[in-house]
This record gives structure tokens, C-alpha cells and sequence, in this order.
């Protein structure tokens, strides 16, 4: 259980950032819109969602909706990486209050739980919203590219 509720974080603190940086910008690859058409950004961020994205051919229909999904998702993730940090300021000052109480540490360790909790849903959605504009191939590649070990984050468990 601990495991599990582990790698959720770690998957968590990985994707939100990609959300949380997210920003507009041209795509790099050689998809050419329409004649005299914008050019849709491609999706963005500062996160391993982003440069996976970016890797998987995505048409312009594709970049359109999942910069929706994540413009969509960009708006809850300030606020809950807000809480967070407050959670995990309480319960740091509650583990290192001069006076043991078991009873406020437990609180604010299950406050923290409850918002580590709320962003592993938070981050299954993402996916699974993304994963619907995607191709199988493109599908395939994305499960592939977030099984891989990258230098931000350790490798990661198979399932």
C-alpha cells in the first residue's frame, strides 16, 4: 500500500509541474497548418508531460485539444500546489513542535495525505484525458515514454 501511494506522488510531482508551467508556444515540428492558418501551439510546459507531447506527432486538432485539457487543468493547479505547500509547512511544524502531540501530527500528516491524494486523481484525469485525443500508436508511445527513467525522476514502475 505504501508503494503504491508512493509512486502515486512521485508520478504526481512529475506531471503537475508540466501543467503548472504550461504556456503557449509554436510547435517546433515541420506540421504545417492550413494555407493562411495560424499555426496551433504545441502543448508546453517545464515537465516530462510536456516533452513527451512533443514527441508524439500530435496534428494540429490534437495540440488544439490537449492545450485545452491542459489550460483547463493549468486553472486548479496554482491553488492545490498553494495547499500543499501550507499542508506541508503545518505538518513539518507539527513534527518538530517542542511538545509531542500525536493527535495534530496525525491531522495534519491526513490533511497531507488527503491533498497528496486529491493530485494522484488529479494527474490519473490528465491522463486519461489526453490518452483519449491520442491515436493507440500514439497511446502506445506515451505509455512507453512515462515507463522510461528520465534525469528528473528515478525508473519507474511497470503496470
Amino acid at each position: 500500500m505504501w508503494r503504491r501511494f508512493t509512486t502515486a506522488i512521485a508520478v504526481s510531482l512529475v506531471l503537475v509541474p508540466s501543467l503548472a508551467f504550461a504556456q503557449a508556444a509554436p510547435p517546433p515540428g515541420p506540421a504545417a497548418p492550413p494555407s493562411g492558418a495560424a499555426p496551433t501551439p504545441a502543448p508546453t510546459g517545464g515537465g516530462v508531460l510536456h516533452h513527451i507531447l512533443n514527441q508524439l506527432n500530435l496534428s494540429a486538432d490534437q495540440r488544439t485539444s490537449i492545450n485545452g485539457i491542459l489550460a483547463a487543468q493549468r486553472q486548479n493547479v496554482e491553488a492545490a500546489r498553494q495547499q500543499m505547500l501550507a499542508a506541508r509547512q503545518t505538518l513539518l511544524q507539527t513534527i518538530n513542535a517542542d511538545v509531542f502531540n500525536e493527535a495534530k501530527v496525525r491531522e495534519a500528516a491526513n490533511a497531507m495525505s488527503a491533498l497528496e491524494a486529491d493530485r494522484a486523481v488529479a494527474t490519473a484525469r490528465l491522463l486519461h484525458d489526453v490518452r483519449a485525443v491520442l491515436t493507440p500508436e500514439q497511446q502506445a508511445q506515451l505509455q512507453q515514454a512515462l515507463r522510461q527513467p528520465s534525469p528528473q525522476r528515478g525508473p519507474r514502475p511497470q503496470g
